[in-house]
């Protein structure tokens, strides 16, 4: 069917006039608005002008698809350049220029701005970016190299190797990092214990006493190496466990699985649960604790509860108490928590605790069972520390979220390590078979 259009006085098909008119003007009620706007570039007057009928809806799909796919055939075959400092991309050689002179300006020395073009341009920044691999090797070597050979204490920062280089603090800070992604991350031989894995993640049972992911490129010794070490590539870390924390880890194979991931944790519909083994029995079989956490001013790694902190929120279920257990006997130590802040940590009694938590803080339920004086046995910063475990007794137990490509619900279960068994059973506690996490979950 043929419309009118009076704006223009244009007869096309009813289902191109909105098409047609998108790049300035819009039909609203048969009548064109923005009367004063400039007329349709030359081709989209031509094509107006065209009398288009669809006499089948598989024939207007397919004029559809043909006008994407020629659309994306103009988007490959127009020239991207990059920007050799920071990836920044432009299409026109001009522009890229301008750019790098402000980004970069030491790779453009000796280079007439004026006079690059379409026709030389690849030849300038291929010559930008062998300059850029030689920096990239020197910042690297004055870092880490040069200290380790001069016997220093520590790594040099980024505000030394700038100066040493003769460059601008930012401009050397985006080097070194840049030239830290070059160095492939180690892969360990470790074995791991896989909870689940598919195209687009892998969950494993985080081990204790290692970290989550190094702190340099070039330091193993992670589960992330490990798992370098299992899949041939590096993964996507999504979160983290605490160094003596064991439990069910997510990683994601790609970026884009990570973002999915990612956006699950940010809009709180990632459930967590972890068991605990605290000292002392709990005031209630179920209760919550929303105290906000902050950085411990006295202590480089601790938390504490402060007014200033972020607002912080644990819920915490009973599963197993023994009153009768002794906890004053040799070989125990109070926290540096528990010291500082005058804490109360029971003499007698113990509880297995399943936790929740609603936020996703530093420390925060090792922070809240502390807070409620009722820390984890093992823990050498905020409980209890004795013969029946040589680390904090807390184990990620199980994550459920949805599926980052199909987005079916999972539920995901990490087994407790032997240690954490040996714990339970010379305390006193008995795991439950059967734990609804269903009734567990997020309000």
């Amino acid at each position: 069917m043929l419309s009118r259009c009076p704006g223009r006085g244009l007869s096309v098909h009813r289902t191109l006039l909105t098409c047609v008119h998108r790049h300035r003007v819009r039909c609203v009620n048969g009548f064109i608005k923005d009367a004063l706007a400039a007329k349709p570039p030359r081709d989209v007057r031509r094509f107006c002008g065209v009398k288009v009928e669809f006499r089948t809806p598989e024939e207007k799909e397919e004029f559809i698809r043909q006008r994407i796919e020629e659309s994306h055939r103009r988007a490959a075959s127009r020239k991207i350049y990059e920007c050799v400092g920071c990836s920044i991309q432009c299409g026109r050689p001009d522009k890229m220029m301008v750019h790098m002179s402000e980004c970069c300006p030491d790779l453009l020395v000796d280079i007439d701005l004026e006079s690059v073009d379409e026709s030389n341009i690849d030849a300038v920044l291929e010559e930008a970016a062998e300059k850029e691999g030689k920096l990239m090797d020197q910042a690297i070597f004055l870092e880490f190299q040069e200290p380790t050979m001069l016997g220093m204490d520590s790594k040099r920062n980024s505000a030394e190797v700038a100066q040493l280089m003769d460059l601008p603090h930012d401009r050397a800070r985006l080097l070194m990092k840049r030239a830290l992604k070059r160095i492939p991350l180690v892969a360990d031989s470790d074995p791991i214990d896989v909870v689940f894995e598919d195209d687009a993640m892998i969950v494993v049972n985080k081990v204790p006493f290692i970290i989550t992911a190094p702190k340099h490129r070039y330091a193993g010794g992670t589960m992330v190496n490990r798992v370098i070490g299992h899949l041939g590539k590096e993964p996507f870390v999504v979160h983290r466990l605490d160094m003596n924390t064991t439990g069910v880890l997510v990683m994601a194979k790609s970026s884009r699985d990570a973002a999915a991931i990612h956006y699950h944790f940010r809009h709180s519909t990632v459930n967590k649960w972890y068991l605990a083994v605290v000292a002392g029995l709990c005031p209630e079989p179920k209760f919550s604790v929303d105290a906000p956490i902050d950085r411990e001013t006295d202590h480089n790694i601790a938390r504490t509860v402060l007014p200033s902190g972020q607002q912080s929120l644990t819920d915490f279920w009973v599963l197993d108490s023994n009153p009768e257990m002794e906890l004053d006997v040799e070989g125990t130590n109070r926290g540096w928590y528990a010291e500082q802040k005058d804490r109360t940590i029971a003499s007698k009694g113990v509880s297995l605790v399943l936790c929740r938590p609603k936020t996703g803080r530093t420390h925060q339920i090792r922070v809240h069972l502390a807070h409620r004086d009722i820390p984890i046995i093992g823990d050498e910063i905020y409980g209890l520390e004795g013969p029946w475990i040589d680390r904090q007794a807390l184990h990620a137990w199980a994550i459920a979220f949805p599926h980052p490509t199909s987005s079916e619900p999972m539920q995901l279960k990490a087994e407790e390590p032997n240690d954490f068994k040996t714990v339970l059973k010379n305390l006193g506690l008995t795991m439950p078979k059967n734990v609804d996490l269903k009734a567990r979950t997020l309000d």
